[in-house]
């Protein structure tokens, strides 16, 4: 049997024939008496509710991902604590393998963590300021690509909800519907997710958050460089954004750092000198994230050296 394996998530192996393999049924649904019982008896306490608020922000996140955070958070028994949810349905978990079935967890697999009926039942009774919205059991359920995007999330998120002295707000997969009035085109635009940070002093600033990687369609790489283009340069940012003095920030997820270079070179033709702040990080350095800022090794393309360069960025701090 063949999965994926701990600490090898983003090497780039070849995952598109992998199937999850879920710990309980996705459609298996938790009643409200039950959820509510086990918190009204201290089983189930606000540090559960915590751990599934960040399950809800992300998506889902690996087992040591799920960790970090409540380390960072200051969250004891996390062990005791996931199995209780588990048996109560409140969060679910599972392992990628290229087989049809599997009855039991490899010790060296990967392990992920998503949110379970019970979870959307927890947050939409115990947890005022998050709104559960479009949620179910199914949106836990996707291929091997989409689920490497969405634990490289997670990886930057937990920087980002752990950042003290900025309250966040973070926003997964955000869209923007853009007129462009000259060529009368539509245009779509979708990021991964988008980071708002609102400072002590009330100034706010958002980072965008996309992946291009090269084995999308070339089309579609070129199409989305175009529309990043045009909401950073235009002026379209602002009717989503309007209280940020300056356009917001671009990072994006690449392969390597050649894949930085080529998608740089091409922002660098079309944006001329128009100024927008555009970084980029190798979904290898994601192991090679800090706690402390500036948290990601990320790269900037020096368009007059022609090649990606180091940039140390300050995003919440």
């Amino acid at each position: 049997m063949n999965y994926i394996k701990k600490g090898e998530l983003y090497n780039g192996g070849e995952y598109d024939k992998f199937k999850q393999h879920f710990f309980t049924a996705i459609d298996r649904i938790a009643s409200m008496p039950m959820v509510m019982n086990k918190v009204a008896s201290g089983i189930i306490t606000s540090e559960d509710v915590d751990l599934v608020k960040f399950l809800y922000t992300v998506g889902c996140c690996t087992e040591e991902q799920l960790y970090h955070y409540a380390a960072l958070n200051n969250i004891q028994d996390v062990k005791s604590r996931l199995d209780r949810m588990l048996f109560n349905l409140i969060i679910n978990k599972f392992v990628c393998t290229d087989e049809n079935r599997t009855v039991s967890y490899p010790a060296d697999a990967c392990v992920f963590y998503c949110m379970h009926s019970g979870g959307q039942i927890l947050l939409e009774q115990m947890a005022d300021e998050v709104r559960v919205v479009d949620w179910n059991s199914g949106k836990c359920v996707m291929g091997a690509r989409k689920l490497i995007k969405t634990c490289a999330i997670a990886e930057i998120s937990l920087r980002v909800l752990c950042t003290t002295g900025v309250r966040t707000e973070v926003t997964p997969y955000p869209s923007a519907v853009l007129f462009d009035k000259r060529t009368k085109e539509v245009r779509h635009m979708s990021s991964l997710a988008s980071y708002r940070y609102i400072f002590p002093d009330g100034t706010d600033d958002v980072l965008l958050l996309d992946a291009l990687f090269t084995y999308n369609h070339r089309y579609d790489v070129k199409q989305a460089i175009d529309t990043y283009v045009s909401f950073l340069t235009t002026g379209h940012w602002r009717k989503f954004y309007g209280k940020m003095e300056e356009a917001p920030k671009l990072l994006i997820l690449v392969e390597d750092v050649e894949n930085a270079e080529k998608i740089g070179e091409e922002f660098a033709r079309i944006l001329k000198d128009k100024e927008v702040n555009i970084y980029f990080l190798p979904m290898k350095d994601l192991v090679n994230i800090s706690d402390e800022p500036p948290y990601f090794p990320l790269l900037a393309y020096d368009s007059n050296e022609q090649r990606a360069v180091r940039k140390d960025c300050y995003f919440f701090s």
